[in-house]
């Protein structure tokens, strides 16, 4: 497939193309640049979760984490919320 860069220097991909990777508008795409063989790669960047509370198979929770954290998370407080909620949406609060 062959495409066109316009006096912008935006590139359009074809319709067929944007329905087989699922991108929509707003959609994120990580492009890879190879200097060396003057190639160039598209692929859809896929979003990190937010942190979440997990169980083990034995039951003991856990924060998984996915993406990078700020320097003043405060991880005693995201599962105080987390559990917070979890109990509000069980007693229908």
């Amino acid at each position: 497939m062959v495409l066109t860069v316009d006096k912008f220097g935006r590139v359009l991909i074809p319709k067929k193309a944007r329905q087989a990777l699922q991108l929509d508008a707003g959609s994120k795409i990580e492009l890879t640049v190879d200097a060396a063989t003057k190639t160039a790669q598209l692929r859809p960047q896929q979003e990190a979760l937010p942190p979440y509370i997990a169980y083990t198979d034995w039951g003991w929770p856990y924060l998984n984490v996915e993406m990078e954290l700020p320097d003043d998370f405060d991880t005693v407080t995201f599962i105080k919320q987390t559990r917070q909620e979890y109990l509000d949406r069980k007693l229908g609060l």
